[in-house]
């Protein structure tokens, strides 16, 4: 059977391992078929208050009002910012999410109904607006939500052309995020949540890139000077900050670990992650699902590794049945990607046993 929090607090006191006096009430645990309950009850409630401000809204003409709809957006997002801060309980936290959420969408409305004066644009001004909820709002889905919407309107606002450049640069921060998760204690729970919708974000734009059908628009802003000089080498400077990235990432883990920059067995890591990202160029993701799974042993984040396997496997698995490439170049690619693999595994290893003799 297991302890109440007060039990447990008398076994380690008796145990001498605790020293502290007993506080007069220790907080409890609901078990998590509990929570998951009463965060349904939460988002059921929720809807039926939205089902009302929808009908009140049809009825008195709000829906066509781009004001009205703005500031009633904002009045739910204050009102959810509001409840997160004085509340930390299942219910008032899954409702004050619905309500957000609910009210971004009021305020993303008549954003996207001027889509005709320059779409581009607009998906920045959304980003921004998003990155800002990011960091304001107290509560983490909320702000992973918020900063993986913030990374994708940024992504899609210049067109699948910029796409690849843009991630790269998303990636970039990322990987800064990660790496340094533990600077700054205070602002630990805000950074952690914005690297990983950061980190869903990189996965679901190369995602989106195997189906150029799904894109919204292919175009790119040909007003921006950027674009003439740029478009013809966008694909390229993607690539390079993703294997940037990856490396800088290696050598993290290797500074982390007390290996110099010059020893042979940080040259011959840094090499081998370069082939990696040169041979992974035309297999679209597999460069991002390696440095995820990087960042997530580098950290001992389970939750990344997961993240980093799944998107690696699902990856290959897309590009051993692209219709495009011929089987035998996909075969090709795949075998060269598993020789390198195994070859920086047993160049480490035959480095590592002659460092220890």
């Amino acid at each position: 059977m297991s302890q109440t929090p007060i039990d447990m607090w008398e076994t380690l006191t008796t145990a001498g391992i605790i020293t502290a006096q007993k506080p007069a009430e220790l907080p409890s645990d609901s078990p998590w078929y509990v929570k998951l309950l009463v965060a349904f009850s939460a988002w059921l409630a929720s809807l039926f208050v939205l089902l009302l401000i929808i009908l009140t809204g049809f009825a008195s003409s709000l829906m066509d009002n781009a004001y009205a709809l703005t500031i009633t957006g904002l009045a739910l997002i204050v009102a959810a910012y509001t409840v997160l801060r004085q509340s930390d309980h299942v219910f008032a936290t899954n409702f004050a999410l619905c309500i957000s959420f609910a009210g971004q969408v009021l305020v993303t409305l008549p954003i996207l109904d001027h889509a005709d004066k320059g779409l581009h644009w607009l998906l920045v001004v959304l980003a921004v607006f998003h990155l800002l909820l990011a960091i304001v709002m107290p509560n983490f889905i909320h702000r992973v939500f918020s900063s993986m919407l913030a990374g994708g309107y940024l992504s899609y606002a210049f067109g699948a052309p910029y796409q690849i450049f843009i991630t790269g640069i998303i990636m970039v921060i990322t990987v800064w995020l990660w790496l340094h998760e533990f600077r700054c204690p205070k602002h630990m729970a805000t950074q952690r949540a914005i690297s990983y919708g950061l980190t869903l974000t990189v996965i679901l734009t190369t995602a989106s890139r195997l189906f150029p059908e799904t894109l919204y628009f292919n175009d790119g802003p040909e007003s921006i000077f950027l674009w003439v000089i740029l478009s013809p080498w966008l694909w390229w400077v993607g690539q390079a900050l993703l294997g940037a990235a990856a490396l800088y990432t290696v050598w993290h883990i290797l500074d982390r670990l007390g290996h110099k920059l010059f020893a042979p067995y940080s040259i011959a890591a840094l090499l081998g992650m370069l082939a990696i990202v040169i041979a992974t160029m035309d297999t679209e993701g597999i460069t991002v699902g390696v440095l995820v799974l990087l960042l997530g042993f580098a950290n001992s984040n389970r939750v990344l590794m997961g993240l980093g396997t799944v998107a690696m496997l699902s990856y290959i698995s897309y590009y051993y049945y692209l219709l495009e490439v011929s089987l035998l170049d996909k075969s090709q690619t795949l075998l060269i990607i598993g020789v390198i693999l195994l070859a920086i595994n047993f160049i480490q290893q035959k480095i590592a046993k002659v460092t220890h003799e």
